[in-house]
């Protein structure tokens, strides 16, 4: 496990564990758990020009969140069961959502939403594992049938922790190997 302050310095360490891992022989599948990016669209709405058009930033929320998340306005009915109508748009990209119209509840117009709004797509953490209060990011492997995680906790420990440039985070072992000391000594 690789605790610190500064994700992206645990996140380099992660990489380069991984990598020296990844040649210790009877090692397979080697990751880690820190969470993959998830993608946001951010749109920054000029209210003044979205006004004067008769767009109110409710039509806008409304309206993009229906596009993007769906909403279910009825059900069908059949043989005494019911079931959801979900109606949601086919936007994939920042340009469909740019050219998304969107009808003003006061006017009755419809105003593309490029032209009163900024979208941007953004990346965001999901989830930040911590550990005692520090960011962390475990580092997995599975072991290749014949060899002995033990063995290869050993071996990290010796030939790639010790040597390793790790400042700025705390790299502790909490592998099988430290499981089989805590529990049975050493």
């Amino acid at each position: 496990r690789i605790s610190g302050e500064d994700q992206e310095r645990i996140n380099h360490v992660s990489g380069m564990l991984q990598e020296e891992l990844s040649k210790i022989e009877g090692t397979m599948d080697v990751r880690d758990n820190f969470p993959k990016k998830a993608f946001e669209f951010t749109v920054n709405i000029d209210t003044d020009l979205s006004s004067s058009l008769g767009i109110l930033k409710y039509d806008v929320q409304r309206q993009v969140n229906i596009a993007l998340k769906g909403a279910s306005p009825t059900v069908f009915r059949k043989g005494g069961k019911e079931f959801d109508i979900t109606l949601k748009s086919n936007i994939k990209t920042r340009e469909d959502l740019e050219n998304l119209a969107v009808k003003s509840s006061i006017a009755g117009n419809k105003v593309l939403l490029k032209e009163f709004a900024d979208i941007r797509l953004g990346s965001i953490e999901e989830q930040i594992n911590r550990f005692n209060r520090k960011r962390s990011v475990s580092v997995l492997s599975d072991v290749i049938p014949g060899y002995g995680a033990p063995h290869i906790s050993i071996k990290m420990a010796r030939d790639v922790i010790r040597k390793s440039d790790l400042r700025g985070t705390v790299v502790k072992d909490d592998g099988e190997l430290h499981n089989i000391i805590k529990n049975f000594g050493y």
